[in-house]
């Protein structure tokens, strides 16, 4: 049985192998599969831990993308934050708490007792579906728009006003509301998370 320190170093190999790689559009797949398979061996094939990665990692629909690097470069920016994610859980918690699931207390509470639930993975999901949603917007708009889009934004939030931001999102064109739409939509994890909670 591998112990923590060696599922750590072998993470963290990982993510440096993948930081590493020069061409994203034809190395990250091999990764993707090399990570997946080390990640079933370390945890159960059924583990959340597996299945999350599994969905927020693996490349899918890239043939409907016109800027297939900025693409890979999300998914390699998501699966860097997994894996990072998943080596602080051991850190704090051991292995052998996080293969149980349930109630964890952390093994180094810092001066106060922590405590998580990793049976519930939602609200990882929900980050990192919110941080693949920034990069999308970041790939489609340049900095300009970005800016505009922030004003927009602050703008709502503090008038409650929709003119300004329809406004703007006519602005941008069909084309491009199209392809970020598109891309948020196809998006492996954000596609997992919609088909579970579309229910006709």
């Amino acid at each position: 049985m591998l112990n923590d320190n060696l599922i750590i170093d072998k993470l963290k190999r990982q993510v440096t192998k993948l930081e590493n790689i020069q061409d994203l559009t034809r190395e990250y797949d091999d990764w993707y599969i090399e990570t997946l398979s080390s990640l079933k061996t370390i945890f159960d094939s059924k583990h959340h831990i597996v299945a999350d990665f599994s969905n927020s990692s693996e490349v899918k629909f890239s043939f409907m993308v016109d800027n297939l690097v900025a693409f890979y470069e999300r998914y390699k920016s998501t699966s860097i934050k997994f894996l990072n994610g998943v080596v602080s859980q051991i850190e704090d918690f051991g292995m052998t708490a996080i293969k149980g699931g349930g109630e964890l207390v952390a093994k180094k509470p810092h001066g106060i007792n922590i405590t998580n639930n990793l049976s519930n993975s939602q609200s990882q999901n929900q980050s990192m579906s919110f941080e693949i949603f920034v990069d999308i917007l970041k790939t489609e708009l340049d900095d300009k728009q970005m800016q505009e889009l922030k004003n927009v934004l602050s703008d709502f939030k503090s008038t409650g006003n929709h003119n300004k931001a329809a406004k703007f999102f006519k602005t941008l064109g069909d084309n491009v509301l199209a392809n970020i739409v598109a891309s948020i939509m196809l998006n492996p994890s954000i596609v997992n998370q919609l088909t579970s909670q579309i229910h006709l």
